[in-house]
């Protein structure tokens, strides 16, 4: 079925809302909707869209569409209902895109489009005259009458001549708007070199960000007249303070939130009070471990590490409630590294056997303290070696330490005095045992044990290789004793001997002599 559309003259109007330029402009319009016998259509509620264009066939859409099809919003009204064919609407103040039916009117000529529900346009498009017009006229009396207001294309200016924003104001500074007091201090905005201000009448005064309306306002943000700003908090005690979660800390809720370049990754920082000692009142610190978008509902626990806590105790690396000054929990024995640029790095940790490791750069060897007995433990097997040597003759060398105690300097004279060696005497003997460290000479005393242990095995060898010698000296001397024992005994008898062959020779050469009596006569004679 072909529509067609009566144009009602002179029924087009605008409704304006004098004097003031912000009440809205809308614009009544009427018409007739037949069929192509020219019977009007069927008494009902019908969806007419509208728009304004600047060409009577083609050219350029200036505003709309505007749909008569029970809608809300910009650029929508109540559906058109045909009473014999007719129809009585009001168009505006904005159409769907949020333009404004004023705007429209900047330039003529302007020619009306109408759409019937889902049909083609009506044809001809209808030219609007004299009444429509009259909104510019309406603009330029009130221009005329208020001198320092100015329009342009809908935008109004205020002390500017050609505005090009929908307000314009001077490019002056100084006060630009008050929204509270005519004059000397208000609530505004002002403009300075590089600078916009938002102020309020007296330092008491706050300016609130937030949504609703004044007499009912729920506040998101507060900065104070005193320079405070308060996030979360009307109160702000500090130049920033961020509230977040409830008091008795049942929820983690981030109070900052660091995102990685779009927002994937995001970090937190997190403050917690409970009450209670050492695991209630804390500042949190979490990583992003899997790149959530944003803050899950189960809270800051799924998809985080807690990185860093902060306590009244102390300082927690991995730790919810640090029980020192600085308590570091890994699941490995890398809980502190110690790293000199890129090259090397020392560790310190510790395990589930009570051993509190210490683990060297790459290339070296570490050790540990032994929980057990409080020993510090070097590593020192076979298979971390390479070109094991003896250390050869260390006694000589080992005579020749000398031994002495110390104070260092800077220590109190009364303190007790240290025991030691001087490291320039040490590295004539053993250059490989003095070390240089900031400009002066260190020993390893623990290197000084193998020294003492092979100056001891050669003491032991040589007292073995004396008693040795002693032992075959005493039983060379036993044989001699021996021999010697033997050769006295068959010394007497021969002297015996000899005795008794010159008492015999004297006899027989002097036989007058009475004879001496033998052994046995000397004794019958008893």
């Amino acid at each position: 079925m072909k529509i067609r559309f009566a144009f009602l003259p002179l029924l087009p109007f605008l409704l304006v809302a004098a004097p003031s330029p912000a009440r809205a402009q809308q614009m009544n319009y009427q018409g007739r909707l037949t069929d192509e016998k020219g019977l009007p259509l069927t008494d009902k509620t019908y969806k007419l869209e509208f728009t304004l264009w600047d060409g009577a066939t083609e050219g350029k859409q200036i505003w709309g569409p505007f749909t008569l099809d029970g809608a809300k919003g910009d650029g929508k009204g109540p559906a058109a209902d045909l009473v014999n064919g007719r129809f009585n609407t009001i168009l505006g103040p904005k159409d769907t895109a949020g333009r404004l039916l004023t705007a429209a009117f900047a330039a003529s000529p302007r020619y009306l489009q109408i759409k019937v529900e889902s049909s083609a346009p009506l044809s001809p498009r209808q030219q609007l005259l004299d009444a429509p017009s009259a909104i510019s006229a309406h603009y330029a009396l009130e221009a005329a009458r208020i001198g320092n207001l100015t329009t342009s294309a809908g935008n109004l200016g205020i002390g500017v001549a050609d505005p090009k924003f929908p307000l314009s104001l001077p490019a002056a500074t100084g006060d630009k708007i008050s929204l509270s007091g005519a004059s000397g201090p208000h609530f505004g905005f002002g403009i300075q070199t590089n600078l916009i201000q938002i102020h309020g009448d007296t330092l008491a005064a706050d300016v609130a960000f937030g949504y609703g309306t004044s007499a009912d306002f729920t506040e998101t943000m507060r900065v104070k007249g005193n320079g405070n700003v308060g996030i979360g908090s009307t109160t702000p005690a500090g130049k920033l303070e961020i509230r977040a979660g409830n008091d008795d800390g049942s929820d983690l809720v981030a109070a900052i939130s660091l995102p990685y370049r779009t927002g994937g990754y995001r970090h937190f920082i997190s403050t917690r009070h409970q009450g209670t000692a050492n695991d209630g009142n804390a500042i949190d610190f979490w990583v992003n471990k899997r790149g959530q978008l944003a803050q899950e509902s189960s809270g800051l626990d799924a998809g985080n590490t807690r990185a860093l806590t902060i306590t009244d105790r102390g300082v927690g690396v991995g730790v919810k409630a640090p029980r020192a000054a600085l308590e570091v929990k890994a699941a490995d024995y890398n809980q502190l590294r110690l790293s000199y640029g890129d090259v090397a790095s020392w560790t310190l940790g510790a395990n589930n056997n009570n051993t509190l490791i210490l683990g060297a750069p790459a290339g070296s060897v570490g050790g540990f303290i032994n929980g057990a007995n409080g020993n510090y433990e070097q590593g020192s097997d076979l298979r971390l070696k390479e070109d094991v040597r003896e250390i050869g003759p260390v006694l000589e060398k080992a005579m020749r330490l000398r031994p002495v105690s110390y104070h260092f300097k800077g220590n109190e004279e009364a303190s007790p005095r240290a025991n030691g060696f001087i490291a320039q005497e040490v590295a004539r003997i053993f250059p490989d045992m003095v070390k240089e460290q900031g400009g002066y000479l260190a020993l390893g005393y623990a290197e000084f044990a193998p020294v003492a242990i092979g100056a001891i095995q050669e003491l032991k060898s040589e007292a073995d290789r004396r008693e040795s010698e002693v032992k075959t000296l005493t039983a060379q001397n036993a044989a001699l004793l021996e021999r010697l024992t033997s050769q006295e005994s068959d010394g007497a008898e021969l002297r015996a001997r000899l005795e008794r062959m010159e008492k015999s020779l004297a006899a027989f050469t002097n036989p007058d002599r009475p004879a001496e009596p033998g052994p046995q006569a000397a004794e019958q004679g008893k």
